[in-house]
């Protein structure tokens, strides 16, 4: 469920201050960087972590859940229909969104590279192994699209070797449910409800979002959306 709590919450700040986040992206960006801040801080003081809702916020940030949730509501913008308020509304921001997410999946990387990379996890081959391998490879693919998100590195780049770039995002999503269900598998198989529910859910918002990336395929090579452009084509690196 925190899933979904993430994403309301992402989607309800988007929307409420997504004036000010296209205005003001570096403010934005130093906020994702300042929850990173808090989280780290548990490494030098570890006594925080007896606290409850420090507690909560750790499980939040080890387990990548705001960096999911932003990266999540870039992707959905991308299928929404070219004449709509919301897209509107978010259109202009999803290289902001984008960018924060990023930042805020740099503590989900440390936890796990830290907890699993210094251990033999990589010398057998399980789901576990292979999904960390994928997560190396997200590291990769998506620390391509951070860093092409800059609006300086864009204007270095030719518009179609950007283009290609940013098409590689599709890649990163589907990469990342695959890291995902491969992780959770065990615990699914062994029977946990709260897991089930979880995988669930990202079962759910795949598969929705797939569906959604074909019918907007379709309409736009029918012209049925209205100013459809090669500018549809970028996902986390927005036009604007």
């Amino acid at each position: 469920m925190r899933v979904l709590v993430a994403l309301l919450l992402v989607l309800v700040v988007s929307i409420l201050f997504h004036t000010a986040i296209r205005k003001h992206p570096g403010a934005f960006y130093l906020v994702a960087l300042a929850l990173c801040a808090v989280y780290f801080a548990s490494f030098v003081a570890p006594d925080l972590r007896v606290n409850y809702w420090y507690a909560t916020f750790l499980k939040v940030m080890q387990r990548g859940t705001l960096g999911f949730a932003l990266i999540t509501v870039v992707m959905y913008i991308g299928v929404l229909p070219q004449v709509s308020r919301l897209r509107d509304m978010l259109g202009p921001i999803r290289r902001q969104l984008s960018i924060a997410g990023c930042i805020m999946l740099v503590p989900h990387i440390a936890f796990y590279a830290r907890s699993y990379l210094a251990s033999n996890v990589l010398s057998d081959f399980n789901n576990v192994a292979v999904s960390l391998v994928l997560a190396m490879l997200l590291v990769v693919v998506g620390l391509m699209l951070f860093v092409t998100s800059f609006l300086v590195v864009r204007h270095g780049m030719s518009p179609a070797t950007w283009k290609r770039v940013q098409r590689s995002s599709y890649v990163f999503f589907g990469l990342m449910f695959v890291h995902l269900l491969l992780f959770l598998l065990p615990s699914v198989l062994a029977g946990r409800a709260e897991t089930q529910l979880v995988v669930a859910i990202y079962l759910m918002l795949g598969i929705v979002y797939a569906v959604l990336r074909i019918v907007r395929h379709v309409r736009d090579c029918r012209g049925l959306d209205a100013g459809a452009s090669a500018g549809n084509a970028d996902v986390l690196g927005a036009r604007n």
